[in-house]
C-alpha cells in the first residue's frame, strides 16, 4: 500500500468490517463453545485474572495481563494492576469484568521543559507523525499541568520524540499519552472523534454485594465475576470465583454434579460442583486415558473444597506427581494435570 494513498472514514471502516466482521470474528463464532477467562497452557498456576492482596493494606490487585473474551468476541484486557481500593466497611463486593475500549497508547512518557519526551515501553515509531508526513497531536489524559493537544515535531525513535506547544510545557514523569488525528485543514473535531485509535481494555468494577453469598446481577456473556471481597480494618478476604472459562469446539468443558466421576476421553475441564452438598468428590482418571500430551484441568468450581475435598486418583498404579492421589482443598481451587504415557504431573 502506497504511502501517500489517502484513506477517509469510509475506506477505513470498511477495511476494519473486513479484517473483523467478515475475517476473525465469523471464523471464531463457528468454533467457540463458552465465552469467559482465558486459561492457557504457559499460565500452569492459572494466575489469569486472579485477584490477590495488594500492595497497599486494604487493596487489591491482579498480578499479570489477564485476558478474557465475551460473546461479542471482544477481548477483554487487563494489564497487571495493583492497589485497587476496596472499600473498608465489612460488606462483601464482587469483582466483575466486562470489555471496554481505551485509547491510552502503550508505555508512559516523562516530559521535559522544552518538549522532549523520553519513553519507556513506547512505541512511537508505530504510532506517531512528524512534520515531514502530515503530523499528529499528542496529549495527557492524567496530567494535571499540560494539558491540551501537542503537535509531534520529530519522531527520533521508538522512546524519543519531540513535541512543540505555544506556551512551553511543565516538566512531568511518568505520564500516560493520547494520539489525536491529523485533519482536513478547516476541521476540527471535538471529543473522541479526535482520537483515531482505540485498543481493547477492560472494565473492572467492584458491585456490593445485596443477598448474602449471592452474586449481584450481571449482562451473561458481556460481564464475568472474578472474586469477592471484603475488607474490615484494611484485613483484606478474597474468594476466587473464577467460574466462566472461555472455550473452544476442542475444549470441552463437563459439569461434574456428583459424588464419583470417571474421566471421559472427551472431557478437557471439569467443572465440579458437588462440593456444595456436603460431601467428598472423587475423581478417577481411568488407565486408557494414560497417553502421553493427554492433559486435564479440574477446577473446584463451587468454591467449597476446603470443606468437601476434591480427591483425585487413578484406576490403576499410576500416580500423580509420585502419589497415589492428589487433593484439592482450597476454595476455588484448581488443577492441570499432564500425562506422560505412564504417570500423571501437573502442569
Amino acid at each position: 500500500m502506497n504511502n501517500d494513498l489517502f484513506l477517509a472514514l469510509q475506506e477505513l471502516n470498511r477495511q476494519a468490517k473486513f479484517y473483523k466482521d467478515d475475517g476473525y470474528i465469523r471464523l471464531f463464532r463457528s468454533i467457540i463453545n463458552d465465552f469467559g477467562i482465558v486459561n492457557v497452557d504457559i499460565d500452569s498456576s492459572f494466575d489469569n485474572f486472579k485477584v490477590e492482596s495488594g500492595t497497599n493494606a486494604g487493596t487489591i490487585k491482579i498480578a499479570i495481563d489477564s485476558y478474557a473474551v465475551d460473546n461479542a468476541i471482544n477481548i477483554i484486557t487487563q494489564k497487571a494492576i495493583d492497589n485497587v481500593a476496596v472499600t473498608d466497611d465489612s460488606n462483601w463486593y464482587w469483582v466483575r469484568i466486562g470489555h471496554e475500549e481505551s485509547n491510552i497508547e502503550e508505555g508512559t512518557i516523562d516530559l521535559a521543559a522544552n518538549g522532549d519526551v523520553t519513553g519507556t515501553l513506547t512505541k512511537f515509531s508505530e504510532v506517531l507523525r512528524d512534520q515531514s508526513n502530515y503530523p499528529v497531536k499528542v496529549n495527557f489524559p492524567d496530567s494535571v499541568s499540560n494539558t491540551g493537544d501537542y503537535q509531534v515535531t520529530s519522531v527520533l525513535s521508538d522512546t524519543s520524540v519531540i513535541l512543540s506547544g505555544s506556551t512551553g510545557f511543565t516538566p512531568e514523569n511518568g505520564l500516560e499519552y493520547r494520539v489525536v488525528g491529523s485533519y482536513t485543514p478547516g476541521i476540527n473535531p471535538t471529543g473522541n472523534d479526535r482520537l483515531p485509535y482505540f485498543y481493547d481494555s477492560c472494565d473492572l468494577v467492584l458491585v456490593l454485594e445485596t443477598v448474602l453469598d449471592t452474586p449481584p446481577a450481571k449482562t451473561d456473556g458481556e460481564q464475568f465475576y472474578i472474586a469477592r471481597v471484603r475488607n474490615i480494618a484494611s484485613a483484606m478476604t478474597i474468594q476466587d470465583k473464577r467460574i466462566e472459562f472461555f472455550s473452544t469446539s476442542s475444549t470441552n468443558v463437563t459439569t461434574v454434579n456428583a459424588v464419583t466421576y470417571d474421566l471421559l476421553v472427551t472431557d478437557d475441564i471439569l467443572h465440579v460442583i458437588y462440593t456444595l452438598t456436603g460431601a467428598v468428590t472423587s475423581l478417577t482418571l481411568p488407565t486408557l486415558q494414560v497417553r502421553s500430551g493427554r492433559s486435564v484441568l479440574i477446577k473446584d468450581a463451587a468454591n467449597n473444597a476446603n470443606t468437601n475435598n476434591i480427591t483425585i486418583d487413578t484406576e490403576g498404579a499410576e500416580t500423580i506427581e509420585g502419589a497415589a492421589t492428589y487433593v484439592i482443598s482450597a476454595d476455588g481451587g484448581s488443577v492441570e494435570l499432564y500425562s506422560d504415557g505412564s504417570n500423571w504431573f501437573i502442569k
